[in-house]
């Protein structure tokens, strides 16, 4: 099965939608530019709202990791 991952809006002002397969729960880590690791959230399951606001504007890398593999999402932020 498609390891079906898309965050929105992108960019962003802060605040992120993570929209997963059907049942589908994530690990998710956000990275900044750099590697470094600015969050991590343990359960995020379709629909749940990631909140980016306290992040300085950039770019991140948001690595999504289910039971069907990792995904990672290039997000902007405003």
């Amino acid at each position: 099965a498609e390891n079906t991952v898309s965050i929105y809006p992108n960019p962003t002002k802060g605040k992120v939608t993570v929209s997963l397969a059907e049942n589908q729960v994530a690990n998710v880590v956000v990275y900044n530019a750099l590697g470094k690791v600015v969050s991590t959230y343990g359960t995020v399951q379709n629909g749940n709202v990631l909140d980016l606001t306290a992040t300085p504007a950039g770019i991140y890398l948001v690595k999504v990791t289910t039971d069907k593999g990792s995904t990672i999402v290039r997000v902007v932020r405003n």
